[in-house]
């Protein structure tokens, strides 16, 4: 992929790049491929808090960040703080209106992730059952904040 092609997919919401063993879908192939390495098991960075391990230094830093509260990163703009560069990076967008936004036509809620999935706390569709205790949930993020909460299962 050409460095513009590589810099202009960087700044695309669309993640067409599927993990097979998990929910997580990236922009890339080559995120994705960097991603399956954690499925190994093999990750030298590990959280002394719980556990959860990292490819990269930098990974395990911001989730500590993120168990003591540490928000470091602040934005210029409004203040609010973020405990990773690219949280806070992400968060410009929104000033910038860079990030596409869809109006939900039944609540008026302004998204910028899929409208799709977003329709489904309205429909009450619930396909995305928990493997620990059976409960079934509308999407696939308040499964995963679900077994997070419930099952003390990392993120």
């Amino acid at each position: 992929m050409s460095d513009y092609k590589s810099h202009k997919t960087s700044h695309s919401t669309d993640k067409k790049f599927q993990c097979q063993k998990c929910d997580n879908s990236y922009k890339t192939l080559s995120n994705l491929n960097f991603h399956l390495k954690s499925h190994q098991k093999k990750l030298p960075f590990l959280c002394n808090i719980c556990g959860k391990g990292f490819m990269r230094k930098e990974y395990l830093e911001t989730h500590t960040n993120n168990h003591n509260n540490i928000k470091n990163f602040v934005c210029s703009i409004c203040s609010k703080r973020f405990s990773s560069q690219k949280n806070l990076d992400s968060h410009f967008k929104y000033h910038d209106r860079s990030i596409k936004r869809e109006i939900c036509n039944i609540c008026g809620k302004s998204l910028t992730t899929s409208m799709n999935e977003h329709l489904r706390i309205h429909t009450n569709l619930r396909e995305f059952e928990c493997n620990h205790c059976e409960l079934k949930f509308n999407t696939k993020d308040t499964l995963r904040k679900h077994k997070k909460i419930k099952h003390k299962e990392p993120s």
